[in-house]
């Protein structure tokens, strides 16, 4: 996805519309129209503000990850001053036989719910 499909997307699940985002990055109307149809790119500063705004990460916006949550929730303390960010460090220290048992955990709990 390009980054104008990506910024319309974001914009139309918050329920915005061109206006709204126009006034967040004080830029016109038909601006953001012409992101929206990849005819002009956004500047950096924009794309920070767009980040933050949608709560996603730059490297999502531009179609570099499909992981859509900002990389500051990775900061973010689970318990035990441990944090997502540890979680998935310790998970890509794992083997594949450790990979499968805690596939299988998670599928599990996604039952109990």
């Amino acid at each position: 996805m390009v980054l104008g499909d990506m910024i319309q997307e974001l914009r139309k699940d918050k329920k915005l519309d061109q206006k709204d985002l126009a006034k967040l990055l004080n830029v016109t109307i038909g601006t953001i129209s012409n992101y929206e149809n990849g005819e002009h790119n956004p500047s950096y500063e924009s794309i920070i503000i767009l980040a933050d705004f949608f709560d996603v990460s730059v490297d999502y916006l531009l179609g570099h990850t499909t992981l859509r949550s900002s990389l500051l929730k990775f900061n973010k303390e689970i318990c035990n001053e441990y944090t997502y960010g540890d979680l998935v460090n310790s998970i890509l220290n794992f083997q594949p036989k450790e990979l499968q048992s805690l596939i299988e955990y998670v599928e599990l709990l996604k039952l109990r719910k």
